[in-house]
């Protein structure tokens, strides 16, 4: 357990002066700049924090949101509000006051992997080195309340055009998450192959029985340790369709549970490419949750993490408590949002959240 970063858990949380309330959350465009106001109202301090927005017309507008704190007089609250709609005095301006709705990162680092801590929780983060790529383990160790302990791996890898080589750096990976002690290892999206043009995944898509899968589970098996496979190119229902199918294998290498990705990026990315997976790609039609050492868990993969309806009815509707979400982002849309994705995913349930992209997509 080499290469710890200290405080990890610290990279979740937002950025505000000492002693003062939680920052308002604004999403800031190259567009648009923040500035919070101080205005006093009798013996309060109240705050007023602004959005500026300069359209491609030069022209601007300004939005404030108000903070007080109201009581119980009807007259006295709508004093106050009539102040703070007239006043037209932007003073006492708060340098660089944007900075309150930053996440806070090591310089040059990649974004942090989402983890809801609580006190029985603590993130251990693991360097592997596979040929000339750095690949990262994740661990989460847990403490029961009976002292039993499990811990869980995430393996971010760099997928290429070759099943045999994807499956040797799987399989080194394996190895190693099983030799740290790991119960579970989990895998990005595209783990076993990542075409280099159109219509190369469709080519090796196979069964779920079918000799690449066996491997996998042959590994599982060999190791004893339970493995996250999402999302493996399962055959389809002709030769123009596949699955983007998340496979769960317990420590005995036999198929536990899988799901078929529901959500189809079809996306057509600002200033970059166009995507259409539904093109050869079929639909999942089913929500899935199973059991599992480390806990209840659901089954996603991807793109779905824009769509809260299946996070919700995995955890209201099928008690999942660790969400699974093995991705391969495009490098725009993950930069925009894929941190703060997870996050709201994580707020919303109170689930675990865990996720795995490519090194090369992120």
């Amino acid at each position: 357990m080499s290469s710890l970063v200290p405080k990890a858990q610290m990279a979740f949380c937002l950025y505000s002066q000492p002693n003062s309330p939680p920052p308002l959350l604004i999403r800031v465009s190259p567009k648009y700049t923040t500035t919070p106001i101080l205005i006093n109202s009798s013996s309060r301090s109240l705050q007023l924090r602004a959005v500026a927005a300069e359209s491609a017309m030069a022209n601007s507008v300004r939005v404030a949101a108000a903070q007080m704190t109201s009581i119980n007089d009807l007259a006295a609250n709508f004093a106050t509000c009539s102040r703070l709609v007239k006043n037209k005095t932007m003073s006492s301006l708060v340098p660089k006051a944007q900075m309150a709705f930053c996440l806070y990162s090591q310089p040059n680092s990649p974004p942090p992997l989402l983890i809801r801590v609580s006190p029985k929780y603590t993130t251990t983060p693991i360097l592997i080195n596979s040929s000339s790529r750095s690949l990262q383990l994740r661990a989460v160790a847990a403490e029961s309340a009976m002292a039993n302990s499990v811990r869980v791996a995430a393996a971010q890898m760099t997928s290429i055009n070759d099943l045999a080589a994807n499956f040797a750096t799987c399989s080194r990976l394996v190895k190693e998450a099983a030799a740290a002690g790991a119960k579970m290892l989990c895998f990005p999206e595209n783990f076993s192959y990542v075409g280099a043009k159109d219509g190369d995944s469709l080519k090796i898509a196979e069964p779920l029985d079918g000799t690449i899968m066996k491997g996998y589970c042959s590994l599982a098996r060999e190791s004893s340790i339970w493995l996250s496979l999402g999302g493996f190119q399962e055959k389809g229902f002709d030769d123009a369709h596949l699955r983007n199918t998340h496979v769960l294998i317990d420590d005995a290498g036999n198929i536990r549970s899988t799901y078929s990705k529901m959500f189809l990026f079809d996306v057509d990315v600002p200033g970059g490419t166009s995507y259409k997976e539904s093109s050869f790609t079929e639909a999942g039609k089913k929500i899935v949750a199973v059991d599992s050492p480390v806990g209840r868990l659901g089954l996603t993969v991807c793109y779905d993490l824009r769509f809260p309806e299946i996070y919700h009815q995995l955890r209201f509707n099928h008690e999942a408590q660790v969400l699974l979400i093995p991705a391969a982002f495009t490098k725009v849309t993950g930069q925009a949002h894929w941190e703060i994705l997870l996050r709201a995913r994580a707020i919303e349930t109170q689930c675990y959240v865990r996720n795995l992209n490519h090194l090369m997509l992120l």
